[in-house]
């Protein structure tokens, strides 16, 4: 499942090695439309501001979609933001925590998670523990659920690589959490793991005590014959990997479990779900193409995957 990830600049240029167009795969949607009425394609987005934070105050009138000339209705919908009740349609969460040291697994270890975990349930998270055996639980909805699943025998041949994987088949928000240690003593994450959750468009956050760094070089480059303002380099990491300018630890370095759940929780104000309406019920076409501008800063990212149940166009995003 092919996902795009662009830097917009001012006259919207896009700067992602020259790449502008993706296709995406098909996956589940999380409602198919009413019969005879068309159907909806989901553009999942993730918007960040050129430091890395979020951009949590996109509306609906800031995304125009639109495919043959032609302007296609819109709804946006978010994932739940605050500990109170959502009063309408909200983007559901999974989280799946990988554990990378048998340290990771201690009883006092996952008690200090499930203290960390609190505030995401009221917010209808669901949670899946990979622990350092490649023993991954089902997802549950409350703590009690994971207590009982974490200490449960095995029931599944299901490893901690094809639980990321699995990730992409979510019709929602994806988060991987590593549980790597602390600055004395941490197992890092295995190699394979932030190119997967990547392709997946899962956010990642590493638990390691907080490692440090040096501040971000610059970017600038040839524009049409002139030059690109310099503007803070594009991180050269995928959504909760990138923490902004001057911060003290590497992206996604995160110096406890509460730290990188309060992270992962704020981050939620950038992640949109454009629902764009088709008035067609025929299938879409392979070579189909849809495009979406967004209006925003003069420098921002984007990270963006489209779903469909009746095909999937080729996404072509731009600045508004």
């Amino acid at each position: 499942m092919g996902h795009l990830t662009i830097q917009l600049r001012p006259w919207g240029v896009v700067l992602a090695a020259g790449i502008l167009l993706a296709s995406c795969s098909s996956a589940p949607l999380l409602a198919a439309p009413a019969a005879g009425k068309g159907h909806t394609v989901h553009v999942e987005v993730l918007a960040q501001a050129a430091d890395g934070s979020p951009m949590g105050y996109l509306k609906a009138k800031d995304f125009v979609a639109t495919a043959q000339g032609a302007t296609l209705p819109l709804a946006v919908v978010r994932p739940v933001l605050s500990d109170k009740p959502p009063t309408g349609r909200t983007i559901p969460t999974r989280m799946l925590v990988v554990v990378t040291s048998p340290a990771g697994d201690s009883v006092q270890s996952f008690k200090e998670l499930l203290s960390a975990l609190v505030p995401v349930w009221q917010r209808g998270w669901k949670v899946a523990i990979a622990k350092s055996d490649d023993h991954v639980t089902d997802y549950a909805l409350n703590a009690a659920q994971l207590q009982q699943m974490w200490a449960a025998p095995a029931k599944s041949d299901t490893s901690a690589k094809e639980a990321v994987g699995n990730l992409g088949d979510f019709m929602g928000r994806r988060i991987v959490m590593v549980l790597a240690g602390n600055q004395k003593a941490s197992t890092p994450a295995p190699d394979w793991l932030r190119p997967l959750a990547d392709k997946e468009m899962a956010q990642v956050f590493v638990v390691d005590g907080g490692q440090p760094v040096g501040v971000p070089e610059m970017l600038s480059g040839p524009l049409s014959g002139g030059y690109l303002p310099p503007v803070p380099a594009p991180p050269t990491c995928y959504g909760s990997r990138c923490r902004g300018i001057g911060r003290t630890s590497s992206p996604g370095s995160e110096v406890n479990v509460h730290r990188a759940v309060r992270d992962a929780i704020h981050l939620a104000l950038g992640y949109y779900d454009i629902r764009v309406s088709y008035p067609s019920a025929d299938p879409i076409p392979t070579d189909a193409m849809l495009s979406l501008q967004i209006k925003g800063p003069s420098a921002f990212q984007v990270t963006a995957q489209a779903y469909g149940k009746s095909g999937v166009p080729e996404l072509q995003i731009t600045r508004r």
